[in-house]
């Protein structure tokens, strides 16, 4: 409801953070989009919404590149990594971190690997536009 507002007042879809901070334990990096902080702490209603209204589904930080993909992924988000395939983020985006799919796997969220490489798999194929797949 609070993003919704704030959006219905002028807020940017695309807002980051201007230097890095912590969040518990978790230092949060300079040029993290509110998209990425959705992802980040699992919130598909938020995700869905901004993706909606055009934010950037494949925003990076400043420090180390993370997506909104990735940080999903590297928490264990599945329904948030479903609604980000859905809005184009790019499923090969490489960060300093690795990939969504690298994440998935290190964590051993099967399910959501899974529906990374299907997605991987689409693109390969032709038949999705979620980024195309790294060049040998």
């Amino acid at each position: 409801k609070a993003v919704r507002l704030l959006v219905s007042l002028g807020a940017d879809v695309n807002g980051a953070t201007e230097k890095t901070f912590k969040i518990g334990p978790d230092p949060i990096p300079a040029g993290t989009s509110v998209l990425s902080i959705a992802a980040l702490g699992g919130h598909p209603q938020t995700i869905q919404f901004l993706a909606e209204n055009k934010a950037n589904v494949n925003a990076q930080d400043d420090e180390y590149g993370m997506d909104p993909l990735f940080l999903a992924a590297y928490t264990g988000h599945l329904e948030a990594v479903k609604i980000l395939i859905k809005y184009g983020a790019d499923v090969f985006a490489l960060n300093k971190m690795g990939t969504a799919l690298n994440a998935a796997n290190h964590y051993r969220f099967a399910e959501m690997a899974r529906v990374i490489e299907d997605a991987r798999a689409k693109v390969k194929a032709g038949e999705s536009k979620n980024a195309e797949p790294a060049k040998k």
